[in-house]
């Protein structure tokens, strides 16, 4: 086993596609699918169920899955810590996942760079992957929806972004042409792990309440991708943010919710005891806010 093979592993995993992975590596389809028998032998065990498209992690790949995750970012972090000896620079460390990737390119890249330079390390992760890492000081910003981990006393957060939701379905779903809480009566909401938690998602849950509606299921998936393969097979409705934008999809529709606000805030949360963010905290939050009138 070796850090290539782990890395291709985890990259299949995402994609749920070994054409895809091999593609974006530039090596062929055949030398991605043995590393990934090699390590399955070397493991003994059935890390991908092949007979399902798209193909899907086995419960024993799940596990796999999520320990070879912490090794290549220890390994990442590990490589940090030495370049910071190198250059008697601090690197400071942002996890995010990749359903924050509009606000990240769009303010957050921007601010850190005019606040710190290059100082600074980017590391895509699972939602609850994320907000895990900065409670255990691993990291040092979570990109993330306001939600329980920003309501701890010590995590601090600085405002990024704020909006409502929006819903995402099938062209095939019956509904598609309404605009109102109602689209959701016994369906399924589909979102991304990390929204779970979030306070737009619980007003979401209370709204429906409220009203009355009663929904099927909720399903969280743990990325973009796979929440719009779901919704593309019209097995759900996917809840997003407003930033989110469907691109090249002629399948699916996006629909804004008639005379319903439900709005989220995402944010830059932090540890408040962590000196080193601490010294650049009013920088920080002065280029957040430019970027974001």
């Amino acid at each position: 086993m070796n850090l290539i093979t782990l890395k291709y592993f985890i990259e299949v995993a995402k994609n749920k596609n070994f054409t895809k992975t091999a593609i974006e590596n530039h090596i062929s389809q055949t030398a991605i699918s043995q590393q990934i028998k090699k390590l399955e032998e070397e493991l003994d065990t059935k890390l991908f169920n092949r007979s399902k498209l798209p193909i899907e992690l086995t419960a024993t790949g799940e596990r796999v899955f999520r320990r070879a995750q912490i090794i290549l970012d220890q390994y990442e972090m590990m490589q940090i810590d030495i370049q910071e000896i190198k250059t008697k620079k601090y690197i400071f460390r942002l996890g995010y996942s990749n359903s924050f990737l509009v606000p990240l390119e769009k303010f957050v890249i921007p601010s850190l760079t005019q606040t710190v330079d290059d100082n600074y390390f980017l590391e895509e992760f699972d939602g609850d992957t994320v907000q895990d890492l900065l409670l255990r000081k691993m990291i040092d910003f979570a990109l993330c929806y306001e939600s329980d981990i920003t309501n701890r006393s010590e995590i601090g957060m600085l405002t990024v972004n704020k909006g409502n939701l929006k819903l995402v379905l099938s062209r095939e779903n019956e509904f598609f042409k309404k605009k109102d809480l109602g689209i959701l009566r016994n369906q399924t909401l589909i979102t991304i792990r990390n929204n779970l938690q979030s306070n737009a998602f619980n007003s979401l849950k209370q709204q429906l309440i409220k009203e009355k509606i009663v929904f099927k299921d909720f399903k969280s998936v743990k990325s973009i991708e796979s929440a719009l393969v779901e919704t593309s097979m019209n097995k759900g409705i996917m809840v997003v943010p407003d930033f989110f934008e469907l691109r090249n999809n002629l399948n699916l529709t996006t629909i804004t919710l008639d005379k319903i606000e439900l709005s989220y805030k995402t944010c830059l949360a932090y540890r408040k005891h962590n000196k080193k963010v601490q010294e650049i905290l009013p920088l920080l939050k002065e280029k957040l806010i430019s970027k974001c009138l």
